[in-house]
Order: structure tokens, then sequence, then C-alpha cells
């Protein structure tokens, strides 16, 4: 997987986090490991579905 990619993610979802409040893991290992299994998803299904549960591959029913 491209590590530009896993990284500019991974900063997305720092600053979209820190805007809302929130925090990422502080375990930077564990998270770029989740943001790159979100870029994976995204290559699968055509979203980024949650690599903690089981995707279908239609968001509306994952996501629900």
């Amino acid at each position: 997987m491209d590590k530009t990619a896993i990284n500019m993610l991974f900063e997305k979802l720092s600053k979209d986090a820190a805007s809302s409040g929130y925090f990422v893991n502080p375990d930077r290992d564990f998270a770029m490991e989740l943001a790159e299994s979100l870029l994976v998803n995204r290559d699968r299904y055509g979203y980024d579905a949650c690599p903690c549960r089981l995707a279908e591959g239609k968001r509306k029913r994952t996501s629900t």
C-alpha cells in the first residue's frame, strides 16, 4: 500500500477528529494500520468501510 496515501489519510483523520473534539488512538502504529485498512476497504468496496466490521459492499447496509 502507498505510504503517502496512508499518511495523508491519517493526517486527515487526525484533523477531522481534532475539529470535533476527539483524538485518534495515541498508538501511532496501530492508528496507521487502521488507516491502511480503511484504504484497502476503499479499494475493495468503493468507500471507507471500518475494518472492525464486516462490509457488504453496500454502504447503506454497512453503515446501519
